[in-house]
This record gives C-alpha cells, sequence and structure tokens, in this order.
C-alpha cells in the first residue's frame, strides 16, 4: 500500500507543473478560465484513481484526496465543482462496495479546500508549510470519517491498515504542492507588476515631450523614445544594444571638438550633470541640432548605478529667437 500512495504523491508532484502553465496563460474570461483548470484537476484526480491501492473489489484508495483538495483551495468553488463532478463520476463509473465512502472523499475534500480558501481569504498565499500541512491533516481526517459508510466489517479491519500512510503521507503531499502552487502563484504576480510597471514605464517614456535616451551600466542603450529618434536619426531598433557615443554624437559649436558624454561624467558623479551652452548634436542624417540636456544616475534598491538616462531638447527655435 505504502508503495502505491508513494506512486500517486510522485503522479501528483509530476502534473502539478501543469497548474503553473495554466496560471501562466490566465484566460480573460473567468468561466473559461476556471473551467479549464477543473478539467485539469478532473483529469488528475482520474489519472490516480486508475493506479490506486487495492483493498477489496470495488474499494480503494488513491490520491484524489489531495487533488480536490487543492481544486477547493487553490482554484475556488468553479473549479472545485467541475473537478468533483468529473471525479464523481468516474468513481461511480468504477462502482463496488466502496462507492460510497469514494464519493464522501470527493465532496468532503472538495468542501474542506473550499472552507479553507474562505476562511484564510487572500492570506492563504503567505501560509506557512506547516500551515498547509495542517490544512492537509484536516482534509484527510474527513476522508477517514467518509470511510464509514462501508460496510462496518470492513471498515473495522481497513482503518487501522490505512490510517496512518493517510495521516502522514497525503498530508505532506498536499503541503508540498500547495507550497509548489503558492511559489508559481507569486512569481507570476511578480512578472505581471513587472509587465504592468514597465508598461507604464514605456508608455511614460513615449509621452515625454522632450528626447530621453536610457542606457545600462556599459553605456550601452537600452530605451529611446520617438522625440530621440527624430533628433538622433537612429530608429530605436537599430540602436538598441549600441554604445550611446555611436547615437548621441556631439561637439562644440564654436570649437568643433568632440564634448564628453554626459555617460562618462554622470557614471563617475553619482549626480545629475548638464552640458555646457554651445553643444551640437550631429545627427546620422547630417542635421547639427542645438540642444540643451541633462543626465542623470539610475539607481537599484541598493543606492547601485545601473544605468544613465538622458533628457534632451532640440533648441533650434530658441536659437532663432
Amino acid at each position: 500500500m505504502l508503495l502505491t500512495l508513494i506512486q500517486n504523491a510522485a503522479l501528483l508532484v509530476t502534473l502539478s507543473v501543469l497548474y503553473g502553465i495554466i496560471q501562466w496563460y490566465r484566460f480573460k474570461n473567468k468561466f473559461f478560465y476556471q473551467l479549464t483548470q477543473g478539467v485539469w484537476f478532473g483529469v488528475i484526480a482520474v489519472a490516480v484513481m486508475m493506479m490506486p491501492y487495492h483493498y477489496a473489489p470495488g474499494t480503494i484508495y488513491d490520491g484524489r484526496s489531495v487533488i480536490l483538495t487543492l481544486a477547493g483551495f487553490w482554484g475556488g468553488p468553479g473549479v472545485a465543482l467541475v473537478s468533483a463532478i468529473i471525479a464523481g463520476t468516474y468513481r461511480a463509473f468504477i462502482g463496488g462496495t466502496g462507492v460510497w465512502a469514494g464519493l464522501a472523499t470527493i465532496i468532503l475534500c472538495a468542501a474542506s479546500g473550499l472552507f479553507f480558501r474562505r476562511l484564510y481569504r487572500n492570506k492563504f498565499r503567505e501560509l506557512g508549510f506547516l500551515h498547509f500541512w495542517l490544512l492537509g491533516a484536516v482534509a484527510h481526517l474527513l476522508m477517514l470519517a467518509s470511510q464509514l459508510l462501508l460496510p462496518i466489517q470492513v471498515w473495522e479491519q481497513l482503518i487501522p491498515q490505512i490510517w496512518l500512510p493517510i495521516i502522514v503521507l497525503f498530508p505532506i503531499t498536499f503541503a508540498v504542492l500547495s507550497w509548489l502552487f503558492q511559489i508559481i502563484n507569486r512569481y507570476i504576480s511578480s512578472e505581471q507588476r513587472i509587465r504592468e510597471a514597465a508598461a507604464l514605464y514605456r508608455t511614460t517614456l513615449l509621452s515625454i515631450g522632450d528626447a530621453v535616451i536610457c542606457t545600462d551600466e556599459r553605456g550601452r542603450i537600452t530605451q529611446m523614445n520617438t522625440v530621440a529618434e527624430q533628433l538622433t536619426g537612429w530608429k530605436f531598433r537599430s540602436a538598441i544594444g549600441e554604445k550611446l557615443d555611436t547615437i548621441f554624437r556631439i561637439i562644440n559649436e564654436e570649437s568643433r571638438n568632440k564634448v564628453e558624454s554626459p555617460f562618462v561624467k554622470v557614471m563617475s558623479s553619482g549626480a545629475i550633470v548638464g552640458l555646457a551652452n554651445h553643444t551640437l548634436l550631429l545627427s546620422k542624417n547630417g542635421r547639427e541640432i542645438p540642444i540643451a540636456d541633462s543626465g542623470a544616475p539610475i539607481k537599484n534598491d541598493k543606492g547601485e548605478i545601473t544605468g544613465v538616462v538622458l533628457v534632451f531638447r532640440d533648441q533650434s527655435e530658441e536659437r532663432e529667437y
């Protein structure tokens, strides 16, 4: 029996990876998303029921209790309902003396997952491994209680044989899977926040009226807005990864000597710097554009400089005035 339960646990851990894929490609349609998750949990429950521990004809034990508890706890009502219907249909198809105990296991475990989800609400993503183990232990105590639906002569002999592996192994499996799901959810949430921040950053960058160029700590271009493309004559798709000096070429208007890049000044001083007067930008298309410029360091949360942002504007009209 122990070997069969370990095989079930291994199958659950392996197949749980696809939970992350569904989470990653989360559908905008909530109904379709919950239906997909519910079907997937139901399919896994059926899969583990196909490799059970056979105590007697029609009396089987497998990892469906873990799956249904996970479906309720991590998926919610819609996921729990769909997965319970799929698992319950298959268990009813198998039949046997343990059918009612099997169906009760499915219902009670899905319901216990939903109960704990509601109990912890938005805090369940912050629970620790011990909390998950306790939740799994409670769900499997209910699973053992459902065995009372077996004929009395069966459960009197059965429960002393199965209670220890079920109370020890299955709650640990539930805790491990919940811990994995928690990591997956945290990672996906972080990625979503990063994508949203990046989209906001790009929108802000493109809407600025001045030209903006961003570089990494090596002086290679990472971002340019449309105004910077117009003034330098370079498209961003061609400029990305190029050295700043190649794209942002500046000289002194009077001496015609090359002006030191503001990138160098910012990296050495770690402060905001500005260009001297009478600075010309040499565009790729041959134009000489008088500009006013400032450079500022880009710092991470440790205060380390990770790049430089340049903001400059065309002063041609000001010169004419």
